[in-house]
């Protein structure tokens, strides 16, 4: 049995997912108990309804996924009703993890992709200046840096037969037929 696509959130993990605030989406982490208290606080002393805080429903993950439309119908209008940059302001202060659902453009400019190397620039023989996402990960003693661009289809195609042990002619046919693609 294969998972199915939920949306953007943990229906088993309340509360867990991406949220559309004013200007914009972020995902939120108050899944734990810990964090999950000071989020609802933080709701309540910020124009959430009374009690919400201290609403013993919601104290343990059990509860918050019982009554997860309940919390839903609170959570959501509220960070929607803010900027993207206030509800991250908020949640910073107290700990509880989140971040902006970035757009492509924006995660290639991000300062710490930026910082990180995670965006490189390539000259392409066909396609001039490329950006390319690098590894996500470094080791301390090897150079993971792409050296080359990518191939063109096929580009490859008859030195992989020969270091298979096919002859030229035997790859001159092949190509001919059709089974190797030569560019």
């Amino acid at each position: 049995m294969l998972p199915e696509q939920t949306g953007h959130d943990m229906p088993t993990s309340t509360l867990y997912g991406v949220f559309r605030a004013a200007d914009g989406d972020l995902v939120i982490a108050a899944q734990v108990d810990d964090a999950w208290k000071r989020f609802a606080a933080l709701i309540e002393t910020h124009g959430g309804p009374a009690g919400f805080g201290s609403d013993a429903r919601f104290h343990d993950s059990v509860g918050r996924n019982t009554h997860r439309q309940a919390i839903l119908s609170v959570v959501q209008p509220w960070v929607a009703a803010r900027p993207v940059a206030e509800v991250l302001e908020l949640l910073d202060g107290i700990d509880v993890p989140c971040a902006k659902v970035q757009r492509i453009d924006e995660v290639l400019d991000d300062p710490q992709i930026q910082a990180r190397g995670m965006v490189l620039e390539q000259q392409h023989p066909r396609y001039g200046t490329v950006r390319l996402p690098n590894l996500p990960f470094r080791f301390s003693d090897c150079d993971t840096t792409i050296r080359e661009v990518a191939p063109d289809l096929g580009q490859h195609n008859a030195d992989v037969a020969q270091s298979l042990g096919f002859s030229a002619a035997e790859i001159d046919i092949m190509q001919t037929e059709g089974v190797l693609y030569a560019r």
